[in-house]
């Protein structure tokens, strides 16, 4: 068994409060916090993910679609599809990012 809280988890390499909570060739799991009014900007990843929201509410914005993420929300995107998340809760929203790093482009 392996066990990590929170505070020990490393950071993750950008201007954000994310925290690599799992890691494997797999998978990596983030969990992520956004303040009020902070916005993770339109990206892609070369790899399929998995948000599970477990706090607040966020807009996540595709180029399809606008959902308003809310707590016990699963939401998978594909590898190509371009996102972005903006907390305009008024607390902290909170979710776990699922990579699937087994999909990435080579």
């Amino acid at each position: 068994m392996k066990i990590l809280r929170l505070i020990d988890a490393p950071a993750v390499p950008f201007a954000l409060d994310g925290k690599v909570v799992s890691k494997s060739e797999e998978t990596e799991i983030i969990h992520l916090r956004l303040k009020t009014g902070e916005k993770l900007e339109k990206h892609r990843n070369p790899f399929d993910t998995v948000f599970y929201i477990l706090e607040g509410h966020a807009i996540i914005e595709t180029k399809e679609s606008v959902v308003i993420a809310e707590p016990d929300m699963v939401i998978e995107l594909s590898q190509t599809i371009e996102r972005s998340v903006e907390n305009n809760g008024l607390t902290d929203f909170r979710m776990l990012v699922i990579k699937k790093l087994e999909t990435s482009e080579k």
